[in-house]
C-alpha cells in the first residue's frame, strides 16, 4: 500500500473516531461496530490471540489490507 493511501486511512479511522461512529459490542473476541462515512454500519473484529483484524468493508475484503474501520477500533481501543 503507498504511504497516500495509508494515510488517508488512517485520516479517515481517526475522523470515525473523534464523531463517536464506533462502539464496543462484547469482550469475547473484541467485535465492534463502525459508522461508516456514508452511513452504513460494519462489522469488525479483533481476534486478540491471533492479533488479527478482520472487517466486512469492501476495501478490507478485496484488497486484504487494513481499512479506515479497523484503523478506527486501533485508535478506539488506545483510549478505551
Amino acid at each position: 500500500m503507498r504511504e497516500d493511501e495509508m494515510l488517508r486511512r488512517v485520516e479517515a479511522g481517526t475522523n470515525i473516531v473523534r464523531r463517536g461512529g464506533i462502539k464496543k459490542v462484547t469482550q469475547r473476541f473484541e467485535p465492534y461496530e463502525v459508522l461508516g462515512d456514508a452511513g452504513k454500519t460494519y462489522q469488525v473484529r479483533f481476534f486478540p490471540e491471533a492479533g488479527e483484524w478482520t472487517c466486512e468493508c469492501p476495501d478490507h475484503r478485496e484488497r486484504g489490507m487494513t481499512c479506515k474501520h479497523i484503523f478506527a477500533c486501533i485508535m478506539f481501543r488506545e483510549v478505551d
